[in-house]
């Protein structure tokens, strides 16, 4: 199979530091700068000339194992508005996309939303061990420069204002975000699977009519830090194959309130659960950058089984496990929040191989299904 590369969105390859969407979900937005800054430097994959603008086959992908390319979105629509990345804004993100390398399909598409200040096409691991696995994955480049705790405080009505702008478009978007139907995920998804469906060999116009017709059966839906924010309200209205929560979500009524309660939306999904019935995550107990206990107790409310199972490189999960937890290790902050996005991690959360997380997104990718 031969897959055109061309414009882009935010992720990690497997053999780099994952998502930017790590860096959102910061208590305060003064510590998120702080981790944040630090991790651009760790995790920034040089993405120079990534960019083919046209395309060029998967001869050209970026990487060895999976035929891949990043898109420009504001080339796929006049309308849609160009974000830049970074937390020191930047050039442009981009769409990153993927299938797997020998043309065969498993019939699945994960569509996966990096984080706050994050770039796809830099931060794209788990889409490229998706594709490793027979997955067609994307990973759209959209409005990802608020931190919604920041954003909506004590607020809880915001909360759900801010998902649904976000997500949606939907008008009612609390400031400072700037979110038009057209600049939303769904549609920058819809423009994304509509120009790589052009492409001969490839499943993305069996996906596009899909989505159209909005049947998300074929779906995973994944997302980390703030983008399991996202995910998660995706996997509210749409009955999606599977969602997986990667650090997030974390919305909580602001810092200052005693109980920090449950964004009501979030709330509400124990009484309405989400139509998307398979529900994952996966957490680093060290993670000081999102409150593990509150992130939990909002997994709870979502209604993701309560079966905990600790991280293993090996794999070998129980079938029935539904979250996986990586064991305190004395890490803290962003190095502990980006270890669900990392393809491998040493002791303390440095650099290194010392724990592999392939085999924990298989898991993640595959539990539930029937064999």
């Amino acid at each position: 199979m031969r897959l055109a590369l061309a414009l882009f969105l935010v992720a990690c390859d497997g053999s780099h530091a994952a998502d930017a969407g790590a860096r959102a979900d910061a208590a305060s937005a003064d510590a998120a700068s702080a981790d944040a800054a630090s991790a651009d430097a760790a995790i920034s994959e040089d993405a120079s000339g990534l960019d083919a603008g046209t395309p060029t086959g998967c001869p050209d992908s970026l990487h060895a194992t999976v035929c891949s390319g990043v898109l420009d979105p504001s080339a796929l629509g006049a309308d849609i508005p160009p974000v830049p990345a970074g937390l020191v804004p930047g050039a442009p993100g981009r769409h990153f996309f993927c299938t797997s390398s020998d043309g065969a399909w498993n019939g699945r598409l994960l569509v996966y939303l990096v984080g706050t200040y994050g770039d796809p096409a830099s931060e794209h691991a788990v889409p490229v061990r998706a594709c490793e696995r027979g997955f067609a994955a994307i990973a759209p480049m959209y409005e990802n420069r608020h931190l919604v705790r920041s954003v909506c405080g004590d607020d809880g009505p915001c909360y759900e204002r801010f998902r649904a702008a976000i997500v949606d478009g939907a008008p009612g978007a609390p400031v400072p975000l700037d979110v038009t139907a057209a600049s939303s995920i769904r549609n920058r998804v819809a423009t994304l699977l509509a120009h790589l469906a052009s492409e001969p060999g490839a499943p993305f116009s069996t996906l596009r009519d899909a989505l159209a017709a909005g049947d998300f059966s074929a779906v995973a839906l994944a997302g980390h830090s703030q983008g399991a924010g996202h995910a998660l309200y995706l996997a509210r209205d749409e009955a999606a194959e599977r969602v997986v929560m990667l650090a997030g979500p974390s919305d909580r009524l602001g810092d200052g309130t005693p109980t920090h309660a449950a964004a009501p939306w979030i709330a509400a999904l124990a009484a309405s659960p989400p139509r998307t019935a398979l529900r994952l995550a996966y957490i680093h107990d060290d993670d000081s950058f999102q409150r593990v206990p509150q992130v939990v107790d909002n997994w709870d409310l979502a209604g993701v089984p309560a079966e905990r199972c600790a991280h293993a490189s090996a794999g070998g999960y129980p079938a029935s496990c539904r979250r996986v937890h990586v064991d305190a290790d004395r890490c803290g902050g962003l190095a502990a929040h980006l270890v669900p996005i990392l393809a491998g991690w040493g002791a303390r959360c440095a650099a290194g191989d010392l724990h592999r997380n392939e085999p924990s997104w298989d898991f993640l990718l595959e539990a539930g299904r029937a064999p």
